[in-house]
């Protein structure tokens, strides 16, 4: 799976609408190895989103990301459903546990743990 996050670059631009001054943000991939998990506690129940899968893993790659990986509670994230042919969802990751800087620091060898729900958004590719 491939999480994105957002960094600021430093720079301030002047939002076109608004007028306002507002801080450059990029999307920074990280790769993580995830599987999905049963979760006992949750029933298919009309009218509940059941599009959310429990998965469990972990961080494995931070790639270009530099500095602390920013608090966050829900990020973009795309889903490979079929590595023979590339194919994949795309949604938000939504974390059970917020990934602060200590846990990237004490899992920088052997991968940060993470755990959640990924929400698919359209119908996939």
């Amino acid at each position: 799976m491939t999480l994105f996050f957002t960094q600021e670059t430093g720079k301030i631009l002047v939002d076109d609408t608004t007028g306002n001054e507002v801080a450059e943000q990029v999307e920074i991939p990280v790769m993580a190895v995830v599987t999905a998990v049963k979760d006992a506690s949750r029933n298919d129940v009309p009218g509940v989103d059941i599009t959310a899968i429990p998965m469990r893993g972990y961080i494995v790659d931070f790639g270009d990301f530099v500095g602390e990986l920013p608090i966050s509670d829900r990020v973009r994230a795309s889903l490979l459903t079929n590595p023979e042919t590339g194919g994949s969802e795309t949604g938000w990751f939504t974390f059970h546990e917020t990934v602060t800087s200590f846990m990237v620091q004490v899992g920088q060898t052997l991968g940060v743990p993470i755990s959640g729900l990924f929400n698919a958004v359209g119908d996939g590719a």
